[in-house]
C-alpha cells in the first residue's frame, strides 16, 4: 500500500511540474534568416517576388530611409529583408504564418514589417501615378495607342477589377460582396498603351458598380 501512494504521488509530482513547465513563459527564440538576393538567381528571384533584382535595388533606393529601424536591438529586420517579405506577400497573397516561415520570421513580424513597407511604397504614389497634365504629356500618350492599334486621340484605357480580400467581419460585409459571390475591393486603373498605370482608385467595395466608381471620381470631374 505504501509503494502505490508513493507512485501515485510521484505522478502528481510530475503532472504538477509538467503543468508549470507548459505555463512558464517561451524564450525568444532568434532564428537565423534566409536572404533570398544571395541565394537565388535573377530568374528564381523573378518568380518569386515578381520584381528583378534590379528593379528590386531601385524600390530599395525610394524607401529604405522610411523602413529603416533606428536600431540593431533584437535582431531587427534589415529593410532589404522587410521589402522581400513584403514583395513575396503581393506575389502569392498567402498567409502571413508561410510567409514567416520562407523567410524565417515571426508571424506578428510579418503582419508589422508588410503594414510598415507597404505605407512607404503608398506615399510614392505622386511620383509613378499620375493622368497627363500637358498637350505634350497628352500627345505622346495618343501616338503610343494610335501605334499600338490605331485608335487615335486616346489618352488612356479604363477598366475595373476585383481584388480579393477576406470577409471583412463586420456589419458592412455585405458591401464588399461582389456579383460573382466573394468579398473584394473594385479597383478602377487607367493605363497608357505601354500599361504604365497613369490613375488609380481603390476605396469603394466589391458590390460597387464600375459607372459609380467611375462618375465619383476626380478623373471624370477634371474631363
Amino acid at each position: 500500500m505504501s509503494d502505490s501512494s508513493e507512485i501515485r504521488t510521484s505522478d502528481s509530482d510530475d503532472e504538477f511540474i509538467m503543468d508549470m513547465l507548459y505555463h512558464l513563459p517561451r524564450p525568444r527564440l532568434f532564428r537565423g534568416r534566409s536572404n533570398p538576393l544571395e541565394e537565388f538567381d535573377d530568374f528564381d528571384f523573378k518568380c518569386s517576388f515578381r520584381l528583378s533584382k534590379e528593379s528590386f535595388g531601385v524600390l530599395m533606393h525610394l524607401i529604405v530611409q522610411d523602413v529603416k529601424h533606428e536600431t540593431k536591438r533584437n535582431v531587427a529586420l534589415s529593410p532589404e529583408v522587410q521589402v522581400l517579405i513584403t514583395l513575396r506577400y503581393y506575389a502569392t497573397g498567402t498567409f502571413q504564418a508561410v510567409i514567416g516561415d520562407h523567410i524565417r520570421v515571426n508571424k506578428s513580424t510579418v503582419c508589422r514589417t508588410i503594414k510598415r513597407v507597404s505605407t512607404a511604397i503608398a506615399r510614392l504614389y505622386p511620383q509613378f501615378i499620375n493622368m497627363p497634365r500637358t498637350a505634350h504629356e497628352r500627345s505622346i500618350v495618343q501616338t503610343g495607342f494610335y501605334k499600338t492599334r490605331n485608335f487615335p486621340r486616346v489618352i488612356g484605357a479604363i477598366d475595373c477589377t476585383h481584388i480579393r480580400i477576406q470577409s471583412p467581419n463586420s456589419d458592412i460585409v455585405e458591401r464588399f460582396r461582389n456579383r460573382k459571390g466573394y468579398f473584394s475591393f473594385n479597383v478602377q486603373v487607367i493605363c497608357n498603351s505601354n500599361m504604365e498605370i497613369m490613375n488609380i482608385v481603390s476605396r469603394w467595395p466589391g458590390s460597387v458598380h464600375d459607372s459609380t466608381i467611375f462618375d465619383n471620381s476626380l478623373v471624370r470631374a477634371k474631363f
